[in-house]
């Protein structure tokens, strides 16, 4: 199952700021030349957990992306995204559903302000109608 997930212990899930990232935040992971959004999530029984230096678990696609190999150290900086980074993220995500989603969210969007454009001459019309009536009223 390729999410574009990547799993990082708490205590390492900082960012530049030192304050810890959320699980579940959509990051840019970047490293060396290459960069790409994911998914950051915990990692399960910390406690039992190998690595006592700070780690990152990658699945397949995106250690293939970023052109890391298995067991070797590299500075990886992790950088929290709002909504356009999750936007980017779920369009090009390798999980169909994250990506149709996505993008029939932006194609209703579209549609809507297309929708909102072509009623706006008549909503105008119709603001300017309401708003001469109410001057009116208030004339002496």
């Amino acid at each position: 199952m390729y999410r574009d997930l990547v799993r990082i212990p708490e205590k390492h899930r900082i960012d530049r700021r030192q304050r810890t990232i959320k699980e579940g935040r959509v990051c840019h992971l970047s490293v060396e030349t290459a960069s790409r959004f994911v998914v950051v999530r915990g990692v399960k029984a910390i406690d039992d957990h190998r690595c006592t230096d700070p780690c990152i678990h990658l699945d397949d696609v995106t250690r293939d992306y970023l052109n890391v190999e298995h067991e070797k150290v590299y500075d990886f900086r992790l950088t929290p995204r709002h909504w356009w980074g999750e936007l980017r993220w779920a369009w090009n995500s390798p999980e169909i559903g994250y990506r149709i989603s996505s993008r029939l969210a932006v194609v209703g969007v579209v549609l809507g302000g297309l929708g909102f454009l072509s009623a706006l001459p008549e909503l105008v019309k119709w603001a300017s109608n309401v708003y001469f009536h109410i001057k009116a009223l208030w004339i002496p």
